[in-house]
């Protein structure tokens, strides 16, 4: 078996190979594939759940600035309108009071306590116990601190917290009491219906003590937070904001990323959590529409790359066999032409002893040698169904020359050309005439001279040939009745070919004539 077809073997058992490798290498690169986009996604997510529970707390920071530099300017008016006219719970006194507190979120409420911390001025019939006097804020407030802010109870709804923005009064300069505005968790209800919190997640506002303040949902019971990570970990650190993940929350044990922003001017710090479950549940279900998605079309390339290992296997035995067959054809091709390269120079041999005349034998040996030299050159090349003709010119013209006795110098000019199988005889006959002629009768008494042998093709489809010498020329009209110009023109109309005869100025044969398309392996 021969190198190529060695070749073409071991190439078709790699592509086998290759899809087996495929069958097994694709369903595993897809699943590697989706778990790094997996692992990539799951981290884009809880760095989006960050992103929005930091955002969610700056948004609560905001509102809650706002929301207590409005209060203490309503509770500021509520000074000035008291002192004018201390504790007079008219109705007069309730709406002015009510009018003031109105704009304000959360369904604010407002109370006033005298200087002994007894109920003077509610606007609600039921908040807040009757005497305040040993209530840590008020005592602060009674102490000389301006206003603060405190978590407080809302007797009406026992699952219910807020805040108190309270301010202590001053009549004549003395100590006369404090006012109080009350805010319930309903405010951040209400900013928690805004941003559309998942469930689960959480906002709250804790002061700067470590008590939560207020939180959404709401905390039923007082929470000191100053042992929770927040305290410890990262405020401790100069850090007026950032996020982190909480393995428990203090208020109800869930898992959330949490965002955290201190409040400009205030002893409050806005929290923002995202529970991991909500946030995960999303991608979990993401991960699921995805492995729906891609395990029918995993199992369907696993299945067509089987079926394609398969075909390349069938393949392979199919080629093998042709290339054995392939192999075996070309051996009696080449056997063939050796044998009527043989058979010929068997004829040549026999002309050689039969009694004609010595200048006929020539003749008759010579066109049998060009013919030899063609089969030659098939079964030497392996070109059985087109053939190259530069090289094969080449050699027959020197061999043609090396038959002469001559002082004429022949030149060659070939370039690549692909001719048809049955061209390439009637071609080298051709040249044998024509050259044959030119070195017997172009330089007549051992004249010294020139000939050319020109080959080249002119277009994709044509060639020419030109053989021309500098000699003394001839009369086309004499030599059209010879043997050689009958050959000529019968072998030209074999190959298809049209050629001219000038015998002016030396000698110059000249034919056009078809040829093969030369692949790009071969070039020109």
């Amino acid at each position: 078996m021969t190198g190529k077809a060695i070749k073409v073997q071991k190439r078709r058992w790699n592509t086998a190979n290759y899809a087996a490798a495929v069958a097994v290498a694709l369903p595993i690169a897809m699943l590697l594939i989706f778990t790094l986009l997996a692992v990539q996604s799951y981290r884009e997510q809880a760095e989006r759940a960050e992103q929005q529970a930091m955002a969610n707390a700056q948004l609560v920071s905001l509102q809650t600035s706002w929301l207590v530099t409005a209060s203490q300017q309503a509770l500021e008016r509520i000074h000035d309108r008291l002192e004018r006219e201390p504790f007079a719970p008219d109705d007069a006194v309730l709406a002015e009071i009510r009018e003031t507190i109105a704009h304000l979120p959360g369904d604010p409420q407002t109370v006033v306590y005298d200087a002994k911390g007894n109920l003077r001025i509610s606007d609600t019939s039921s908040f807040g116990p009757s005497n305040i006097s040993l209530l840590p804020y008020f005592q602060a407030l009674e102490a000389g601190l301006d206003t603060l802010i405190a978590a407080v109870a809302l007797p009406d709804d026992p699952d219910q917290t807020g805040f108190a923005i309270a301010r202590r009064l001053d009549s004549d300069g003395a100590f006369s009491g404090i006012a109080v505005i009350v805010i319930s968790d309903s405010m951040l209800a209400g900013f928690a219906r805004t941003l559309k919190l998942g469930a689960g997640s959480t906002l709250a506002i804790v002061g700067s003590d470590a008590w939560l303040v207020s939180r959404y949902p709401s905390q039923a019971e007082p929470l000191h937070m100053g042992e929770y990570e927040l305290f410890t970990e990262h405020l401790v650190r100069n850090r007026d904001s950032g996020t982190y993940f909480a393995q428990a929350s203090p208020a109800d044990g869930v898992a959330r990323f949490v965002g955290y922003q201190a409040i400009p001017g205030l002893p409050l710090i806005a929290v923002a959590g995202i529970a991991v479950d909500t946030m995960y549940a999303s991608f979990w279900r993401s991960v699921l529409i995805v492995l729906g998605l891609l395990l029918p079309i995993s199992v369907a390339l696993f299945v067509l790359a089987c079926m394609l290992w398969r075909a390349a296997t069938r393949d392979q035995r199919a080629q093998q066999k042709l290339g054995a067959a392939l192999e075996h054809n070309t051996l009696l091709f080449r056997e063939i032409h050796h044998r009527v390269k043989n058979n010929l120079q068997a004829v040549a041999s026999l002309v050689q002893l039969q009694p004609i005349p010595d200048p006929v034998k020539q003749e008759m040996a010579r066109r049998i040698a060009a013919m030899v030299a063609v089969h030659e050159h098939v079964y030497r090349t392996d070109q059985f169904t087109r053939t190259e003709l530069s090289g094969y010119i080449e050699k027959l013209v020197a061999d043609i020359v090396t038959g002469f006795d001559t002082n004429a110098q022949v030149q060659t000019k070939v370039k690549p050309v692909i001719v048809h199988r049955d061209h390439a005889m009637p071609l080298a006959l051709i040249v044998n005439e024509v050259l044959c002629n030119a070195i017997k009768y172009a330089f007549p008494d051992g004249e010294k001279g020139t000939i050319w042998v020109e080959l080249a093709p002119i277009n994709a489809t044509n060639a020419r040939l030109i053989i021309s010498d500098n000699g003394i020329g001839l009369d086309p009209k004499v030599n059209s009745t010879g043997m050689g110009h009958k050959l000529i023109h019968g072998l030209a109309t074999q190959v298809g070919g049209s050629y001219t005869l000038v015998g002016e100025n030396g000698s110059r044969f000249q034919m056009d004539f078809p040829i093969e398309p030369l692949s790009d392996e071969e070039g020109f």
